[in-house]
């Protein structure tokens, strides 16, 4: 797995917030990060991934529910990924008590873009944070 982590500085919603960029080639596995804190912000009922503008991966721990969607998924309609069978998914949440992490496997040029995790926790009034941005960028030997 080789991949390089960068940390650069953002203007979210008036508010300064990290934007970790990880860079990759087609074929590595790639985490990417989304700080949860259940201890100070309590339960939450939902967390989104989304690459730009569409989402990829939803997961609900009072719904039980776990799903990749779009680009994580697209190769599953694929027939000649048919035996991959539910290992067809190129995305995984690994969830811990203070992260939700996605991981891409294999990584494709076209997974580069803006990712970003939204979580709703049950309790808004700790002004927790809410979204975390990751910027991917791949690139291909020349």
């Amino acid at each position: 797995m080789h991949f390089l982590f960068l940390f650069l500085t953002a203007a979210v919603q008036g508010v300064l917030a990290e934007v970790e960029e990880v860079i990759a080639k087609p074929g590595d596995d790639i985490l990417l990060s989304c700080p949860v804190n259940t201890e100070v912000c309590g339960d939450f009922h939902s967390l989104k991934w989304y690459r730009e503008d569409s989402r990829v991966y939803v997961y609900s721990p009072l719904a039980q529910f776990s799903n990749g969607e779009g680009a994580l998924v697209d190769r599953c309609l694929d027939a000649s990924h048919r035996s991959l069978g539910p290992a067809c998914a190129r995305g995984t949440l690994i969830v811990t008590d203070t992260s939700a992490d996605l991981k891409i496997f294999p990584v494709e040029l076209r997974d580069e873009g803006e990712y970003r995790c939204e979580i709703t926790y049950l309790d808004i009034s700790n002004n927790c944070p809410v979204v975390h941005f990751t910027d991917v960028r791949t690139v291909a030997a020349p």
